[in-house]
């Protein structure tokens, strides 16, 4: 979460006891003023967290 923040995305973590160990997830919203572009970003972000 910490990388997606300083990329400017904001997103929450979900650990135990929210979610069962092992279950890990992070949550995004998405509203309906984020443009595709946004959401390219953000998987941008991601494949670029995946790769390190």
């Amino acid at each position: 979460v910490d990388y997606l923040t300083a990329g400017g995305i904001l997103a929450t973590g979900l650990n135990y006891p929210v979610v069962p160990k092992g279950d890990e997830e992070i949550r995004f919203q998405i509203a309906a003023d984020h443009t595709e572009e946004d959401i390219d970003y953000v998987l941008e972000v991601l494949k670029r967290f995946k790769g390190q």
